[in-house]
């Protein structure tokens, strides 16, 4: 199974929605220790922090994702790190599979940058990534992997975000945060450990999930949330894993983030809300099902309906569809409808008109009726199907209004 590529494809996927392709991370020396700075910057909101003891020669590890629990990053008990990086770049040729697992393993086996080469040279790993893996130890190796590279580190300091750095000059990046990040940590205008901190919130962005800072060589890290680096949670791993194997929702252990709530959950949606879920299925099994029934009575009961099948039985259908595509397009309700339609898909160009077409449709099916002679001698069955049809049509664009999923066209 391929894990690795396929969760960098669903990543890719998600951002073609959205011009938010970026995490940031950053090691650099001091002469005295070696500190890693890390931004996961994502829509997706649910947060965790997972402890895995160390067992049968295995290396204890604390790992940080979603709750999906596909580690984005962390840092085992001998000081090595990583991250994971998605990339907008396109690779020119087809990428062989990933052993399945071979991150844990690398993070459960190895202590160092060296020890994490030798595994990445035996299964072409840097041949196999759609995106990229950074690597760090608490000697002050660090590599980045991936494009069909490997990018050593030079000096003292080295970062990493969301481009293939192989065969890239200097002068040539583009990358905002990383030469943000470079110019502050070159400055010199304070002590690394407090660069670090300030070079975070300064790449941070509104998506910014969760920061954290490494202190590889006491095997230390400083835990952030949202975008606010005055809150810091430390934690010295060698403790924790003591502690046993358990799992964290971070936001519990930052209450009271107000931008964080505001955010994410001041309006009741599908992705927040179970019960909210059940009932735009409902609505969307509803304007499935009237239509066919529809269909049925008319051939089966001969019933007598005029022209307003016309608008109402494609907005039905385009109802269904619109409401189906949620689970294929969460992260609306997280980012929002995309700014510009500008090198979008056709198909998700169609569905951000979707809902004022339907409407368009739903209003001429109303002013079809209500020119509609004999509308009040028609079948009452069929009167009953139109008036339901046209509530849940009506209560789903309402809906689509409180979210915000109806695109301004003044």
């Amino acid at each position: 199974m391929r894990r690795i590529t396929i969760f960098v494809l669903l990543v890719l996927l998600v951002f073609t929605w959205s011009d938010m392709f970026a995490c940031t991370a950053f090691l650099v020396e001091d002469g005295e220790s070696v500190w890693v700075g890390n931004n996961e910057d994502f829509y997706y909101p649910y947060t965790r922090m997972q402890f895995i003891p160390a067992k049968d020669g295995d290396y204890g590890r604390v790992y940080f994702g979603f709750n999906t629990m596909f580690p984005q990053g962390g840092m085992n008990e001998k000081g090595l790190f990583y991250d994971g990086f998605a990339v907008q770049e396109d690779l020119d040729t087809p990428r062989p599979d990933c052993p399945d697992g071979i991150f844990d393993r690398i993070m459960a086996e190895c202590a160092t940058v060296e020890e994490v080469l030798v595994l990445v040279n035996r299964h072409g790993l840097h041949h196999c990534l759609e995106g990229m893996m950074m690597f760090g130890d608490e000697t002050g190796d660090s590599v980045i992997i991936g494009g069909d590279a490997l990018v050593r580190k030079q000096g003292t300091l080295q970062i990493c975000t969301n481009f293939f750095q192989e065969g890239v000059r200097k002068e040539d990046i583009t990358c905002p945060r990383y030469l943000k990040a470079e110019a502050m940590l070159t400055s010199g205008s304070a002590s690394i450990p407090i660069l670090v901190r300030q070079t975070l919130k300064a790449v941070s962005l509104e998506d910014t999930q969760y920061s954290i800072i490494y202190d590889l060589k006491n095997k230390k890290f400083f835990l952030m949330f949202y975008q606010d680096f005055e809150k810091v949670k430390t934690f010295d791993l060698q403790e924790e894993l003591k502690k046993g194997a358990r799992t964290y929702n971070i936001p519990d252990l930052f209450p009271g983030n107000l931008e964080y709530e505001m955010r994410y959950f001041e309006k009741i949606t599908p992705v927040n809300n179970r019960n909210m879920a059940l009932f735009l299925k409902m609505c969307g099994f509803l304007s499935l099902l009237f239509p066919l029934l529809f269909v049925v009575f008319k051939i089966t009961k001969k019933w007598q309906t005029g022209k307003s099948p016309i608008f109402m039985i494609p907005a039905s259908l385009l109802n269904f569809i619109y409401i189906m595509a949620f689970s294929k397009y969460s992260q609306v309700f997280y980012i929002g409808l995309p700014e510009s339609m500008e090198g979008l898909p056709v198909t998700q160009v169609i569905l951000i008109h979707l809902p004022i077409t339907i409407v368009v449709l739903l209003s001429a099916m109303v002013i079809t009726l209500y020119f509609d002679s004999q509308w009040k001698t028609r079948n009452p069955g069929l009167q009953i199907l139109f008036f339901l049809n046209s509530l849940v049509l009506l209560v789903s664009q309402g809906l689509y209004l409180y979210w915000d999923l109806f695109r301004s066209y003044i």
